[in-house]
């Protein structure tokens, strides 16, 4: 399970769904996983919508569409900022998901990967 800590209620109107997925399928088209596209997607769009509920309620989906790429921006603006860490997180958290799933997966296939030889590598 996965919990996203973006969004609010006040995004909850129609179409708000089709924009989410909208911004999934422009990541999957561009040639990421399926999986990386939903969680960086989910999360910039309840990010955008958390900052778009501070001045104006409620959040359309034409609002979300306006403000993401100036919340994508802001989130890789500045080293500096509080908000490169976020997307670092982010991105470590993406990664260290794959890796496990990647790891199940070949367990399952009893195909399992010389532990050693891999955390040599991750380490």
């Amino acid at each position: 399970m996965y919990i996203n800590g973006t969004g609010n209620p006040y995004m909850a109107v129609a179409g708000m769904g089709d924009t989410l997925t909208g911004l999934i399928a422009s990541l999957v088209g561009r040639g990421y996983e399926l999986f990386e596209a939903a969680i960086v997607r989910t999360y910039l769009h309840g990010l955008a919508g958390d900052e778009i509920s501070q001045y104006k309620k409620p959040v359309l989906p034409t609002d979300i569409i306006d403000q993401i790429g100036f919340v994508l921006a802001e989130l890789i603006g500045s080293e500096d900022s509080i908000n490169f860490k976020k997307i670092v997180i982010l991105v470590i958290s993406i990664t260290f998901e794959f890796v496990i799933n990647w790891l199940k997966w070949k367990m399952e296939n009893n195909n399992a990967p010389n532990f050693k030889k891999l955390f040599k590598i991750i380490f």
